[in-house]
């Protein structure tokens, strides 16, 4: 029976290949469009857990909200615990002996490593980012000649 129905199906679909093409396009970007949602999706809830406190984690983006406003829910809403300020610089360049390098930055405060844990291969991170013009380094950027070089690293 179910041969049969198989049978039927294939002989209907070889009969009327324009319908057939039309629901075979639709069912293909039915099942795209569902896996890159998906994705988008599981993207969204991965970010930031890796951190410790990374389900307490929550972002407001500067283009929504001002400046003072972590302030203020901070002390409207007994919910937030800490209030982190950070900007980002898409790009940052370093010359040192006529070589360019191009970072990108990120501007934060002195709370910036109380709420996200990552991980230091030298320093405290209870001390990072305390003074004024302090800074941290990615291992990455501390490889490069010029830090090496600047930090007796040779």
């Amino acid at each position: 029976m179910l041969k049969n129905h198989i049978k039927i199906g294939f002989r209907s679909l070889r009969r009327r290949k324009g319908f057939t093409a039309i629901n075979l396009g639709g069912l293909s970007i039915g099942l795209a469009a569902c896996l890159l949602i998906g994705l988008y999706v599981h993207d969204e809830l991965a970010y930031d857990s890796f951190h410790e406190k990374g389900s307490r984690i929550y972002r407001l983006g500067s283009g929504f909200v001002g400046w003072p406003y972590g302030l203020l829910l901070e002390s409207e809403y007994p919910e937030v615990e800490d209030v982190v300020y950070m900007r980002s610089y898409p790009s940052f360049s370093i010359e040192h002996g006529g070589i360019h390098y191009f970072e990108n930055m990120l501007y934060a405060d002195s709370g910036f490593f109380k709420l996200f844990d990552f991980p230091f291969l030298e320093g405290d991170p209870k001390m990072a980012l305390t003074e004024p013009n302090s800074l941290v380094l990615s291992d990455r950027l501390a490889r490069t000649d010029f830090i090496s070089r600047r930090m007796g690293r040779e």
